[in-house]
């Protein structure tokens, strides 16, 4: 079975959890995502916390995706999945593929 953690990145040193719980996942901060294509301070955090969580084997997911500056910051950042409107509205269907 595969976990993850949310709001991930915010806290003083968030890998410290890692320490205490092995997630394969790891949900950005929807902080992060304020004003992301032009936010230099958020697209520094992102980047580091997607570089470290690369590094420690974890994949990243950014949520709350609106446009397309911040995906394009994503992209370039290595983030491994994104959701939000920018993508696809809410829907009642999800169409999932765990393997």
């Amino acid at each position: 079975m595969r976990v993850g953690l949310e709001q991930f990145g915010s806290g003083l040193n968030s890998f410290q959890l890692l320490t205490h719980f092995d997630a394969s996942f790891l949900k950005m901060d929807r902080a992060f995502m304020e004003d992301l294509g032009s936010n230099a301070e958020h697209q520094k955090r992102l980047r580091e916390t997607a570089d470290k969580a690369r590094q420690s084997g974890k994949q990243t997911i950014a949520e709350y995706v609106q446009d397309a500056g911040s995906m394009s910051v994503l992209f370039s950042a290595g983030i491994d999945y994104a959701q939000g409107n920018f993508l696809a509205g809410a829907g009642l269907e999800m169409d999932y593929d765990f393997q």
